[in-house]
């Protein structure tokens, strides 16, 4: 094992990339991995978790998707209550129009650690950590399928689209 892909210290483990909570058990055939820390790989869990209840649980309504909330996604609430809390809590109206709050940061930190990771399996530059993040609600799905359409994702030029259930599309871009 080399060194981590995130911080460079002594790689102690191996990170799913995409994070393998992301993809249905089904679907998770051939995930690719890259050389992590152990802080890198477990200190990132609970923005993990947060970005898939908010974007499994919150923005993507597939029967693909449905299926990983009803399953993992579900169990994890049954298992710590106050992860029910943030999503439920996210959600409000603004001026009579339904609406989602959520901490972006957290959505941030995911996202960029994904395009890095998909990045380094590439063989391509990684996006610096400045990147800046931006996500909607579109559908459609990017060149490389391997997962969908739990996941999949486009790289062009520095900017990565991240695409889950064919239905949310985070892009991660140079700032």
């Amino acid at each position: 094992m080399g060194d981590c892909i995130y911080c460079g210290h002594a790689a102690t483990s191996d990170d799913h990339v995409p994070p393998k909570g992301l993809i249905r058990p089904s679907r998770r055939v051939d995930l690719w991995t890259v050389d992590s820390c152990d802080q890198c790989n477990g200190g990132a869990s609970g923005d993990e978790e947060y970005f898939r209840l908010m974007v499994v649980g919150a923005l993507c309504h597939t029967p693909e998707a449905d299926e990983l909330f009803d399953g993992s996604i579900s169990r994890s609430m049954d298992k710590r209550p106050s992860k029910e809390s943030w999503l439920f809590d996210s959600l409000g109206v603004v001026d009579g129009q339904p609406c989602i709050e959520w901490n972006p940061d957290s959505l941030h930190r995911v996202a960029l650690k994904i395009a890095r990771g998909l990045a380094h399996r590439m063989g391509l530059e990684q996006p610096s950590l400045n990147s800046l993040s931006s996500l909607e609600e579109l559908e459609g799905r990017g060149d490389y399928a391997q997962w969908a359409p739990d996941f999949s994702f486009s790289q062009h030029g520095g900017r990565w689209e991240l695409w889950f259930f064919d239905s949310v599309r985070i892009v991660v871009r140079p700032a």
